[in-house]
């Protein structure tokens, strides 16, 4: 029993030292300024630094008249800029402390007080409890002594790297010395070659620059962990500082800046460590809730830190948004930087170890290498070179090596084009599971570029490439699914795919599903949905979407009608180029509905969708020129636009076309041009150009004479809707001509003239009904027919019902309205109409 208890305290003794060991060794690995904090009845530890400090003591004489130090200003009585947020962290104290500029005041208060004062939490700020002025002036001494001490810290971790050799984590030995000319600290950068490797040239020595404020002991300058984590080789000097990643460990240039630009949580400020007022940079933070900084506050350190744009790494920092958008998308302006590739941090040393690698035979080095000799970037570019190396590395079964290798076959860069070359090796990459590779054999089967077109095969290699993520294949097969290209159509499977490139902001396929949604092809009609979908392709910038969902707005599909938010959709899809939201544009310039009616732009929006070969904007841009409407007129440019749009099968342009060369408008009169024209439109079931081409063959204009031609075009139009030729069809069947006579047909043609309100086919009706002609004599129906065609200016139309009128037949007798409609046809012409009336007003004249 004794023994147990004996072996339990010598464990507990064991682990006590360990714990004292591990504390002393980070203290002088990583000491770390004192800290005065501040914590409320939930322990919560809350640093604050206001400035500056007279505004605070002015503002509290002003507030409270007093110097009591139990009372706090309120929070919404002080005006005052907040430079730093706030840092959150888990204590057990019941100190309370606020931190003002330089100046650390502490304060105990319970519970009841501080929760009177204010409510301490992620996104409010505490309420400031100030103490006496003379308490106030004896910390300034204290902080002004311990900044003082602090000043000297370069000073003695110069003396003490001074004559010692070190390793950094980038792999480098670097011995340090005093210059002899003065004090200052220089360092030798070594690379570590393996046995055998030595430089010929010695390496010249650079500036060291240690970092204000860091300190170091004796015994942490000699320990290898805390060389790789303080010491860093920047190429043009080093940097000995806390900047960089603990622990050593290989780090690029892009880690550092990651760490030197993480920002607390709760405020988005510079770093989770204070920023002295005498250092270059902020030191990197520990803590893990970081987003990036906001510009206001990151210009507000700048002016406030004129040195900022001196610090050693700053250089390194890429003004790119896109490049390093999780670190820094806000740059100061003012500092010159310069982008990092992403195959090389350093370019020189990267190439020195690349190529001793590359000599070793690591396939990794050799492809990284070929790279660098492929863009030409920290080396003169070498396509022969980078072939050799890419081989290398291929033929030791590196798949990206193999793909590459198969590019350059593929596109002649580097060799001759040699597609069967190329698709063994995208075959060889395929084989180890490269996505790309297997997307590109995919695309080969299936346009029969350097294979023979094999749909099934094409699919088995995109369903591979989309099981390993790839976008693009998993758009493609939601495209074969929908079509049936390579497998049987199937619209869910199509759904699926199109569903998962969506989810991962694939534009065509979050656009494919809008569509989808809105036909209910594969899914349930939804509009809402579908324009949910289109708004997420439109906000990823891809026009056809933005076109779509400014359709939506307009005609008020799926979402409220706005017409200001189609137009701005309809703007942003046409500057991106779309062919359909320019000539949309136009439309609306020209028809003024959405936009104000102006149009010198209609022709501008409609000139730069016709340029993209867009038929309709060249058909309307083509009548604009022939009109004169909203610019010159320009017969000889119309023509070419309607030429422009006939060859793009636009059938009101190949008919609008044919008139031209028929009437020699623009252009000489060529009939047979516009016969072949009427004939184009046509065939594109255009019932004018139909009902056109009929009256040619008819006449033998243009074409020979050919009845039966004449009557098969003149049928197409007329069951087309077409009235003139219905009516044409009617008297062709009353009179014989081309096809025998048949009074029923030569009826119903008429009569379906008549109803497409054919002021012709209407008299001719009515007639017909008067006389008996093909059905029986019904002169109500008679009249009915001939009012129509009088109510549209018919003058014959208006004769005769006058007529009926004066004898009472199919209507009331009433002389008023025959003389009336007697007229209306004699103001049109008419001489019987006119020779009526004469024989009226004599008849009148002789009574009286």
């Amino acid at each position: 029993m004794k023994s147990n208890y004996k072996s339990r305290y010598q464990l507990v003794a064991k682990l006590l030292l360990v714990v004292f060991l591990l504390e002393n060794c980070y203290n002088n690995i990583s000491p770390q300024p004192e800290k005065e904090t501040i914590t409320h009845a939930s322990d919560v530890v809350v640093e604050c630094r206001l400035v500056p400090n007279e505004q605070i003591l002015d503002k509290q004489q002003q507030i409270i008249g007093s110097n009591d130090i139990t009372a706090p200003l309120a929070k919404t009585s002080l005006d005052i800029e907040i430079e730093h947020g706030l840092v959150i962290r888990q204590k057990s104290m019941s100190l309370v402390s606020y931190k003002l500029d330089n100046l650390t005041l502490a304060k105990k208060a319970s519970v009841n007080q501080l929760n009177n004062q204010t409510q301490v939490n992620n996104t409010s700020y505490p309420a400031i409890c100030i103490s006496n002025q003379g308490q106030i002036i004896e910390k300034q001494k204290k902080l002004a002594k311990k900044s003082e001490r602090r000043k000297d810290n370069p000073q003695l971790v110069s003396l003490l790297l001074n004559q010692q050799v070190c390793l950094v984590k980038e792999g480098h030995q670097i011995s340090f010395e005093k210059k002899q000319e003065s004090d200052e600290l220089q360092a030798v950068v070594q690379e570590c070659l393996p046995t055998g490797f030595s430089r010929k040239n010695p390496l010249p020595a650079v500036p060291v620059i240690i970092e204000p404020g860091f300190r170091a002991s004796e015994r942490a300058v000699k320990n290898p962990a805390w060389q790789k984590a303080y010491i860093h080789d920047l190429k043009e000097y080093v940097y000995v500082g806390t900047m960089g990643l603990k622990g050593g460990g290989p780090g690029t240039e892009k880690n550092k800046i990651k760490s030197i630009f993480s920002a607390t949580k709760s405020h988005g400020i510079l770093a989770s460590r204070q920023l002295n007022s005498t250092s270059h940079m902020p030191i990197m933070g520990g803590s893990t809730n970081n987003k990036v900084i906001s510009s206001r506050k990151f210009n507000s350190v700048f002016e406030k830190n004129p040195d900022f744009s001196s610090h050693p790494l700053i250089k390194y920092v890429n003004p790119s948004p896109h490049y390093f958008q999780s670190l820094l998308p806000y740059v100061v302006p003012g500092i010159q930087v310069r982008k990092l590739s992403k195959y090389q941090e350093r370019n020189e040393e990267t190439l020195e170890w690349y190529k001793m690698r590359a000599e070793q035979g690591v396939a990794e080095a050799q492809f990284k290498l070929g790279l660098m000799y492929e863009s030409g970037q920290g080396i003169t570019q070498n396509l022969t070179k980078a072939v050799e190396l890419f081989r290398d590395a291929a033929n030791k079964n590196h798949p990206e090596a193999q793909y590459r290798l198969g590019l350059m076959y593929e596109s002649g860069r580097g060799l001759p084009i040699h597609l069967p070359k190329a698709v063994e090796w995208f075959q060889n990459a395929a084989k180890n599971s490269h996505p790309e590779a297997q997307y590109k054999l995919g695309l080969m089967y299936e346009s029969g570029r350097g294979l023979p077109i094999h749909l099934y095969n094409a699919v088995e290699l995109f369903q591979k490439a989309a099981k390993n993520s790839h976008l693009e294949a998993q758009y493609k097969l939601g495209l074969m699914y929908e079509s049936g290209r390579g497998v049987p159509t199937h619209l869910p499977s199509a759904v699926e795919w199109f569903r998962k490139a969506a989810i991962q902001d694939h534009p065509e396929a979050q656009y494919k599903l809008g569509l989808m949604y809105e036909s209910g092809q594969g899914l349930s009609l939804h509009l809402p949905n579908a324009v949910e979908w289109f708004r997420k392709a439109a906000k990823n910038s891809y026009p056809a979407a933005q076109y779509k969902l400014g359709l939506m707005y307009e005609s008020g599909r799926g979402i409220d009608k706005d017409m200001t938010k189609a137009v701005e959709w309809f703007q942003n899809a046409a500057n991106q180029g779309d062919a359909n939201a320019q000539y949309k544009l136009g439309l609306m310039y020209k028809s003024g509905q959405g936009l104000p009616l102006h149009l010198p732009n209609a022709v501008e929006w409609f000139r730069k969708a016709a340029l993209q070969d867009h038929p309709e904007a060249q058909y309307n841009l083509g009548l604009m020129y022939e009109s004169g409407q909203g610019i010159t007129q320009n017969l000889t440019n119309a023509v070419e636009l309607f030429r422009d749009a006939a060859k793009n099968h636009h059938p009101e342009a190949q008919y609008k076309l044919g008139l031209m060369y028929e009437s020699g408008r623009g252009v000489p009169i060529q009939l047979h041009n516009a016969v072949e024209l009427f004939r184009d439109a046509a065939n594109n079931s255009h019932p004018e150009a139909q009902y056109r081409l009929g009256l040619m063959y008819a006449s033998g204009r243009g074409v020979p004479i050919q009845l039966h031609n004449a009557v098969e075009w003149i049928l197409r139009a007329a069951n087309n809707n077409h009235p003139e030729a219905q009516y044409k069809l009617g008297l062709m069947y009353a009179s014989g001509r081309a096809v025998p006579v048949h009074l029923p047909s030569a009826v119903e043609w008429i009569r379906k003239a008549a109803n497409n309100s054919h002021p012709e086919a209407q008299y001719k009706l009515g007639l017909m009904y008067a006389n008996g002609r093909g059905v029986p004599v019904h002169l109500p129906s008679s009249v009915e027919w001939i009012r129509k065609a009088a109510l549209q200016d018919h003058p014959e139309a208006q004769y005769n019902l006058g007529l009926m009128y004066e004898s009472g037949q199919g209507v009331d007798k009433d002389m008023t309205k025959a003389v009336e409609w007697f007229q209306k046809a004699a103001n049109q012409g008419d001489a019987n109409a006119q020779s009526k009336l004469k024989l009226m007003y004599g008849k009148q004249a002789r009574c009286n």
